[in-house]
C-alpha cells in the first residue's frame, strides 16, 4: 500500500506540473504516459475490473502512445478517461469500442 501511495503522489505531482505549464500539442505524449502510469498503479491496487483491463489493453494495442487511458470513479470501474492526439478519431474509437458493451461520450478538447 505504501508503494501505491508513493506512486500516486509522484503521478499527482507530475500531473500538477503538467497542468501548470503551458500546454502544447507535443505534450500530449506526456499526458498519455501519465494516464497509462496512473492506470497501471490503479490496477495494482485492484480497483480495476476484467472489462476495464480488456478495454485498456485493446485501446493500447490499437493506439499505443497516441492514446492514454485511466479508470476514474469510486473503484470497480464505471468510467474511463481517454486522452489522445489527432491521429485517433471518434469514428475509430466507436468502431473499436463497438465490440464491448460500453457507451462512448466523446469530444472534450484541450486547445
Amino acid at each position: 500500500m505504501n508503494e501505491f501511495l508513493l506512486e500516486a503522489e509522484t503521478i499527482s505531482n507530475e500531473f500538477e506540473h503538467f497542468l501548470n505549464s503551458s500546454f502544447d500539442q507535443q505534450d500530449i505524449k506526456t499526458l498519455t504516459f501519465l494516464f497509462d502510469r496512473s492506470q497501471k498503479a490503479l490496477k495494482k491496487l485492484k480497483v480495476s475490473t476484467f472489462l476495464i483491463d480488456s478495454l485498456t489493453n485493446r485501446l493500447k494495442e490499437e493506439f499505443n502512445e497516441n492514446l492514454g487511458v485511466k479508470i476514474t470513479g469510486a473503484g470497480g470501474g464505471g468510467c474511463l478517461l481517454l486522452v489522445h492526439n489527432e491521429l485517433v478519431t471518434e469514428e475509430h474509437l466507436i468502431r473499436l469500442l463497438s465490440n464491448f458493451d460500453v457507451k462512448l461520450y466523446y469530444n472534450v478538447k484541450i486547445n
